[in-house]
């Protein structure tokens, strides 16, 4: 078993790295100048130790006494190995027989597929480039087993054995895969347009706006590239973030099925977060108060009511939301004529988003 000491710990778990670059180079059979490295079978990072590559890292090659296998880091919070891609290194051919098991750091500061599994399951994750360092793992289980049960009305359903760790300073894409031990299809019903990048803020689950990439990432590739004419489907692909996202607000990233009625809403606002205040009324000719459902995302939320007014302006209605974001049905509401109805969403400092609600009985 070959180790590689660093007397510096950096700590993953705790929610935040303090990336300290001092580590070893693996080089065996390799140049300093320009030479390949090798992964052996046994390869091991000990907990508060690095391990760095600065060239480009074959995980298939062979050699004399070298075999292909996975490179293993601890994952002991507090007390986690490292594995380093520093500027110019790169890797090749990992893959569902040899990866990396453990925390992997992209200093390269270029767009990045993070070549990582666990528990025989390879599921790559991939940001794109910047300044600042980014460090990632995987974990084959649920996420909710940390957690603690979904809130959020706007998520279904969390995956239960694929979720990721990613942490870093420089706002990125996030791009996030599956294989058919995913089990996408029962995630989501069968309806791939249900699926979603999800991130834990530390008290709660967010729904990260995100969309399925018609051609899925090449997880063979270091670089996030994607495969022009292979789509995502139900049994294999990706997803990624609409746009950079700040990796330290979040602890955690799945994948999860949304409710029904907020993939439109996404999908009517080509994502959402544009706008002060995000609604939409479903269904819209309703056949009652009763059957109306109003979801909503609210920017800057510390509290909200949804209203319903006459076209009058008389208040004929108000309830309290309690999240940023989710659907609510309108509750307790007595039964009235068919007609034209406004319905608001109006927040503790003033901003107000309105729609006219038809009802047809």
């Amino acid at each position: 078993m070959f180790q590689f000491i660093n007397e510096n710990n950096s700590n993953m778990k705790g929610h935040r790295i303090s990336i300290l670059m001092v580590a070893a180079l693996l080089s065996t059979f390799a140049t300093l100048s320009f030479g390949q490295s090798s992964s052996l079978s046994g390869v091991s990072v000990l907990g508060g130790c690095s391990m760095s590559f600065f060239n480009n890292h074959h995980f298939d090659y062979g050699g004399m006494f070298a075999n292909p296998g996975v490179i293993t880091g601890s994952r002991t919070a507090g007390n986690i190995g490292l594995t380093y891609f520093n500027t110019g290194s790169s890797w090749t051919n990992a893959d569902e027989l040899q990866y990396i098991d453990g925390y992997v750091v992209n200093a390269t500061t270029q767009s990045f597929t993070f070549p990582i599994g666990h528990n025989a399951m390879y599921k790559p994750l991939a940001v794109t480039g910047g300044a600042d360092a980014v460090t990632a793992a995987y974990w084959n289980g649920s996420v909710t087993s940390i957690t603690g049960a979904n809130t959020n009305t706007a998520i279904a359903t969390i995956s239960s054995s694929d979720y990721w760790e990613a942490s870093g300073s420089a706002a990125s894409i996030l791009t996030l895969t599956w294989d058919a031990a995913s089990d996408v299809n029962g995630l989501t019903g069968g309806d791939i347009s249900n699926l979603s990048i999800v991130g834990w803020n530390g008290t709660s689950w967010d729904v990260i706006p995100s969309t399925l990439d018609v051609d899925k990432l090449d997880i063979y590739s270091y670089d996030r590239n994607f495969l022009a004419g292979s789509p995502s489907t139900l049994t294999a692909g990706s997803i990624s973030s609409n746009g950079v996202i700040d990796l330290n607000n979040y602890e955690y990233f799945s994948l999860a099925s949304l409710s029904l009625p907020f993939t439109q809403l996404i999908a009517a606002n080509n994502g959402i977060g544009d706008n002060d205040i995000d609604m939409l009324l479903y269904p819209n000719p309703a056949s009652s108060f009763e059957d109306l459902t109003v979801v909503y995302h609210i920017n800057e939320f510390e509290s909200a009511d949804i209203v319903i007014f006459d076209m009058q302006g008389q208040v004929l209605h108000r309830q309290s939301l309690s999240d940023s974001m989710g659907y609510d049905k309108i509750s307790s509401f007595p039964h009235i004529k068919n007609g034209t109805y406004l319905v608001s969403i109006i927040t503790n400092t003033g901003e107000k988003q309105t729609m006219k609600l038809v009802l047809l009985n």
